[in-house]
This record gives C-alpha cells, sequence and structure tokens, in this order.
C-alpha cells in the first residue's frame, strides 16, 4: 500500500526522465496485478493505473492497450476471482481516464462482462457493474453519432448479447461543424459561451466515431485551419486559432504526440512572428498549458522557449520579443518548474535587463 501511494503521488511531478518514469510506474502496475490478490491492494492499484493513464497522455498509449487486452482475457478465461476481480477494476478506470484508447475494445468488453456479471463473488459482480456503468457512460457521450443499437439477443442468463455499431465517416457535415465552431473563437472579445467546449467535444466524438483515415481526414483539416487562422494578418483569427489550441490540448488521441509536436511548432511561430500584445499574452498562457499537460513530449520545447525567451533578453532590445519573453519565463517558471530551474543563474542574470525596460507593460 505504501509503495502505491509513493507512485501515486509522485506521478504528477514533472522530471527531465519523465518517459523512463512512467515506463517504470507502468511496470509497477503491472506487476502489481500479476502477483497481488487482497482485494484492498488491487482497488488501490487501479485507482493508480488510472491516474497515471490519465497524466501520462501519450506516454501510456501502450499501456492501456495491454491493461485492456490483459483484463479482457482475465475476464473470458479461467475463472480466478482475484483476476476476474481486478479485471473489472482496471476496465473501470481505462474506461473513465482512458476513453479513446478503450473505445475500440468497447464490443468486446460487452461480449466479456456478461460472464462476469453472473459470477458467484459479490464483490467481484459489484465491481463489474461498476464497469459497465462507466462503459455506458461512454457510449452515451457518443451515442447520437454512433446510434448505437443494444440487440440482446437473449435474457442476462443467455450466452449471447450484442452491441452493434455503424459505421462513422467523415462527410460534409462534420467539416462544417467544425468551421462553424471554429468560425465563433475568431473574435477579439469574448467568444460565445460553451463554444471552446463544442470544439473539444466536436474532436472527443469523432475520436469516438472515426477509425483510420477518416479520423486521420478530419484531424488534418482541423490542423490546417489553425495553421490558415495563424497566418492571418489579422488579430480576431489568430487568437481564434490559438483558443482552439488551449481547448485540444487535454483531448487525448492516438495520435497524441504528433499533436502536441504540432501545437509546439505553432506556439513557437506565434512567438516568432507575432507582435500584438493581445496575442502574445494569449499565446504565453496556452503555452504554460501545454508545457503542464505535455510532460516529457514537451520537455524539449520547455528548454527551447526558456533559451530563446534568454537570448530575447539578452540581444537587442526589440519591444514585442522582449514583452513575449516575460511572458514566457514567467509560464515556464509556474508550470514547467522542474525544467526551468536549471536555468536560474541565468534567468537571475537576464531579468534586470528587462526590469529596466522604459515600457511599463514589460
Amino acid at each position: 500500500m505504501g509503495a502505491l501511494r509513493a507512485i501515486n503521488e509522485l506521478i504528477d511531478v514533472t522530471i527531465s526522465e519523465n518517459t523512463s518514469k512512467v515506463a517504470k510506474f507502468s511496470n509497477y502496475m503491472r506487476a502489481a496485478y500479476e502477483t497481488k490478490r487482497d482485494p484492498e491492494i488491487l482497488v488501490l492499484a487501479s485507482k493508480v493505473l488510472g491516474h497515471l493513464v490519465r497524466s501520462g497522455g501519450a506516454m501510456t498509449v501502450d499501456e492501456v492497450e495491454r491493461q485492456v487486452k490483459v483484463a479482457l482475457e482475465w475476464l473470458r478465461g479461467k475463472r480466478i476471482e482475484y483476476r476476474r476481480f481486478a479485471a473489472a477494476l482496471i476496465l473501470k478506470e481505462m474506461v473513465e481516464n482512458a476513453s479513446t484508447g478503450f473505445n475500440v475494445h468497447v464490443p468486446e468488453f460487452v461480449d466479456a462482462i456478461w460472464v462476469a456479471l453472473r459470477d458467484p463473488t459479490l464483490a467481484v459482480r459489484e465491481k463489474v457493474v461498476e464497469a459497465l456503468r462507466a462503459c455506458l457512460q461512454v457510449i452515451e457521450m457518443c451515442e447520437t453519432r454512433w446510434r448505437v443499437q443494444w440487440s440482446v439477443k437473449r435474457r442476462m442468463g443467455s450466452k449471447s448479447q450484442a452491441i452493434c455499431y455503424p459505421v462513422a465517416t467523415t462527410g460534409a457535415k462534420n467539416i462544417d461543424a467544425l468551421n462553424r465552431v471554429l468560425a465563433d473563437l475568431c473574435t477579439r472579445s469574448n467568444p460565445k459561451d460553451g463554444t471552446a467546449l463544442t470544439l473539444r467535444r466536436l474532436e472527443e466524438e469523432e475520436a469516438c466515431d472515426l477509425r483510420g483515415e477518416a479520423f486521420a481526414h478530419f484531424m488534418d483539416h482541423l490542423y490546417e485551419r489553425i495553421t490558415t487562422f495563424l497566418d492571418s494578418n489579422e488579430v480576431s483569427k489568430n487568437l481564434g486559432a490559438l483558443r482552439a489550441i488551449d481547448e485540444l490540448i487535454d483531448v487525448t488521441i492516438s495520435e497524441n504526440a504528433s499533436k502536441v509536436a504540432k501545437f509546439s511548432n505553432y506556439m513557437r511561430a506565434t512567438f516568432e512572428t507575432k507582435r500584438d500584445p493581445e496575442i502574445l499574452v494569449l499565446a504565453s498562457k496556452v503555452l504554460g498549458h501545454l508545457s503542464r499537460s505535455g510532460d516529457a513530449m514537451t520537455a524539449d520545447e520547455v528548454e527551447r522557449q526558456v533559451k530563446a525567451a534568454l537570448e530575447w533578453h539578452h540581444g537587442e532590445r526589440i519591444k514585442y520579443r522582449r514583452l513575449a519573453a516575460v511572458l514566457i519565463l514567467k509560464e515556464m517558471a509556474e508550470n514547467a518548474s522542474t525544467v526551468f530551474n536549471v536555468h536560474l543563474p541565468k534567468f537571475v542574470d537576464a531579468i534586470w535587463v528587462a526590469l529596466r525596460d522604459p515600457t511599463l507593460v514589460v
């Protein structure tokens, strides 16, 4: 129990070896499920696993896949009480904390779960019901798109229950809806309430619905629109692109590492080319959000941004760059302090120059 509590507490501590840390923690969790039988340990281990996959993002995609497959095997295989109990706990946490990665396994889950629902041990049945409830909530979130149809061939005593998923495709309506939401974000005043959330839900629904090339096509269009808005000379479109990026940072998709890399490139380009203070302030907040959420995936970007900001402090005085540098350094100190700490001496040397800047806002 003490080891699991220690892991749980350390998951959100960002260090330069974050990828290695996540890999070690994943191995620990695997070993716990393979070797432990005490229900109290298994319950705590499942919560730690949920925390790990929720925080690890793309770094834990493979671990989510592995844990789901093992849990499904334990449900379908020979009845071993502690393994069936662990399987239900694992699947509930994967549904709640890594739903995008779990979605592809929903049909298998529904097929496998009925056996465990009739398990003679009450504690197993209770955890299986919790896992099924979590799965149904995910299905409900997407049902307007999936048009899920339950086809229960017999009553619960039957050996065969099925769930049907019509194949979804990306059509003009999906793209039109995306374009409308992005356009609504392009304003110098505050966007309408719920606009950014609508964009997030749209991407989550597409991630639920689409597979392979269809989802890739949707994401390519999204990235193309963001690029176009950032390249524009209109401040409102620049702000719209940044708001879109900010809302999509925490949406976990299978191509998460690619998404984080694209967003990092967008932020770099924004600080290199934009001069409007309103844009720079919002861009710095988005960068802070990205570095806080991306963990090891953004460690190199944090390093790059800090070095660029320090150079802008030391170099020739260019007002918009000095303002950008101050904004970047503030966000890096607050959201990526472990990586930022190694630059503290240089920061202290550089900051005195900016403190004497003639421009008040700087």
